[in-house]
Parts: structure tokens; sequence; C-alpha cells
């Protein structure tokens, strides 16, 4: 875990078939979900999350996503 997110408001958004939030205000950092509940598993809902993200590497450097595990997520 490299670092906590509570309650914050988010978009759920999907792209080739995979889901993944953007919290508001944020430009280019995608959190890829590891554990989306199916009911939240709708394209542009607006909820908030709380969860931690996990250590995401790719060829070595950090990159664009993260990876996420939500511990609540609510309408």
């Amino acid at each position: 875990t490299t670092r906590q997110i509570i309650n914050k408001q988010a978009t759920i958004k999907l792209a080739n078939n995979q889901y993944y939030i953007v919290k508001n205000g944020a430009i280019d950092t995608k959190l890829i979900l590891c554990n989306l509940p199916q009911e939240f598993q709708i394209n542009n809902l607006m909820v908030t999350i709380s969860g931690d993200v996990k250590a995401t590497l790719q060829n070595g450097v950090p990159c664009c996503s993260e990876n996420f595990v939500i511990s609540n997520i609510v309408r």
C-alpha cells in the first residue's frame, strides 16, 4: 500500500472492457479496480470511495495508473 483514499468523490469509467476510477479533480491518474462490486459497474457513475492504493510499476517506472483495493464504496 502506497497511500489510502478516504471518502473521496470519484467517477467510475469503462474503457476496453475494464472499469477504473478517476478521482474528482485528478487529471491523469486512473485507479485500476481490484474488486468492484457488480452493482457499481456502470460507466460514468459518481461514487464516494475509500481504500488502499497499491504500488504499480510498468517497465520499472511508475505509470499513470495505480491498482486500487476498495474498502468502501457508495453512490
